[in-house]
């Protein structure tokens, strides 16, 4: 499939800012910030509300690979506010996962609060802190209610997290560049980009990490997402 680069054996990282399982059938995306424009205007700040296409991405997604499960790994909510735009907006993105597929809503700092969540079918979303998917285990970064930041994987398992929102500059050198969503790889551990359109990134190097995943773990690699195509950039070169 065009725009996929495997890792390891049966894990794609796919530029469309999403990662494929291939053994578990399992889709994640990270870091969605649905109703980012309400919340702010709600907060005073009149930001242009702009439609999200998070939806049909995460369908086109779900089209082309068919997954058993759909693991939204946190921040899939700007904020848990009582705003019926916010809520119309989940569901959208409800209506993109199969209704035959599994969905883990794995709970970020910005998904935690109040606020009822709207049901997907009979039941609303119950928001887990980490889950196995296979030898991997998925959570958000920030470790939230986690009695410890040191999740266990299977052998040969992976630590998938989303949080830290990376992101990578292309330019020639010159006068011109632009900032890309991308992908953190390293022994063991894989930061998936932000999925929202809205969330601008943090240049790779541009200041410590967001969270505790990443002290004392260095990345090896940085994939950059440039529309469809992958972009692989060995960190240590790049210095």
């Amino acid at each position: 499939m065009a725009g996929t680069c495997e890792i390891v054996p049966g894990v794609l990282l796919d530029a469309r800012r999403a990662v494929w399982l291939a053994p578990e059938r399992a889709l994640l995306v990270a870091d969605l910030h649905l109703g980012f424009g309400w919340v702010q205007r709600r907060r005073g700040l009149l930001l242009p509300l702009t439609p999200d296409d998070a939806p049909a991405r995460l369908a086109e997604l779900c089209r082309d690979y068919r997954p058993a499960r759909v693991l939204w790994l946190g921040d899939v909510l700007h904020a848990r506010v009582e705003l019926a735009a916010v809520h119309a907006e989940l569901r959208a993105l409800y209506d993109a996962v199969p209704a035959d597929a599994e969905l883990v809503w794995i709970a970020g700092n910005h998904d935690r609060g109040r606020a009822a969540l709207p049901p997907r079918g009979a039941q609303p979303p119950a928001l887990a802190e980490h889950a196995a998917c296979g030898p991997h285990v998925c959570t958000h970064g920030d470790f939230g209610s986690w009695p410890a930041p040191a999740p266990r994987c299977g052998p040969g398992g992976l630590l998938f997290l989303g949080h830290e929102h990376p992101a990578w500059r292309l330019g020639d050198g010159v006068a011109t560049a632009v900032k890309v969503p991308a992908f953190l790889v390293g022994d063991g551990f894989v930061v998936l980009p932000a999925f929202s359109n809205r969330a601008a990134g943090r240049g790779y190097g541009a200041g410590p990490p967001l969270g505790p995943v990443l002290a004392g773990r260095p990345v090896r690699q940085v994939i950059a997402a440039a529309g469809r195509r992958l972009l692989a950039f060995n960190v240590e070169t790049c210095r």
